[in-house]
């Protein structure tokens, strides 16, 4: 179900008005990544994203540099023990959040041991997987918003309410809860999807 989010509660009540047609043709977007068509549509996109692709190629390459910085920087031998197979999961997306040409690397947590009732853990990484900003409680989805601040763009997500997320001072604050909450937030031109509210439908990797 979609969260009581701005842009989640848009798409559903623009989906409630679409024909039956349509609508699966949404939700197939939704989930399978889109087409230029649907992209351009104003009626399918109707919040103006220009990137809404759920399967974002990363290359294995970049995959096992984020597994072995999870194991080996992120967790400690003693998290590692504790934490079973089945919970070492997680999604990933690239995005050049600062206009520099090297593309910053979100990692969000997907198992229960990372997730609580006010979200999940997640990490934004530079380029060489140094450490931005660890996320805590974020809930979804996650936007990169058009607007840039201090060089950055500014992160919309979900926390109790919209929140929006301002880079400063280096970093970007770590607990959405407590940021500035937002009213009726559309994205506009150049928003970027970074994860929706189904993180089941990402490519998910194990570390």
């Amino acid at each position: 179900m979609y969260k009581k989010f701005g842009i989640a509660h848009e798409i559903a009540l623009m989906m409630n008005k679409l024909k039956s047609a349509t609508a699966l043709t949404f939700l197939a977007f939704l989930g399978a990544g889109c087409q230029n068509n649907i992209i351009n549509d104003p009626e399918l996109n109707p919040i103006g994203l220009t990137k809404t692709e759920l399967k974002t190629a990363i290359s294995t390459e970049v995959i096992a540099l984020v597994q072995t910085y999870i194991t080996t920087q992120f967790l400690s031998k003693a998290d590692l023990r504790t934490i079973d197979q089945k919970q070492r999961t997680f999604v990933a997306h690239q995005t050049d959040l600062n206009g520099d040409g090297d593309k910053e690397l979100f990692v969000a947590f997907t198992s229960s041991y990372f997730c609580g009732s006010g979200g999940c853990t997640v990490l934004l990484l530079d380029s060489k997987l140094n450490l931005i900003t660890k996320f805590t409680s974020m809930d979804f989805p996650l936007i990169a918003s058009g607007t840039v601040e201090n060089g950055w763009k500014d992160l919309v997500c979900y926390s109790d309410g919209d929140r929006e997320l301002i880079y400063k001072n280096g970093t970007y604050p770590s607990n959405p809860s407590i940021e500035k909450e937002l009213n009726n937030y559309k994205a506009g031109i150049g928003a970027e999807l970074i994860f929706s509210s189904h993180l089941e439908e990402r490519t998910i990797f194990s570390f």
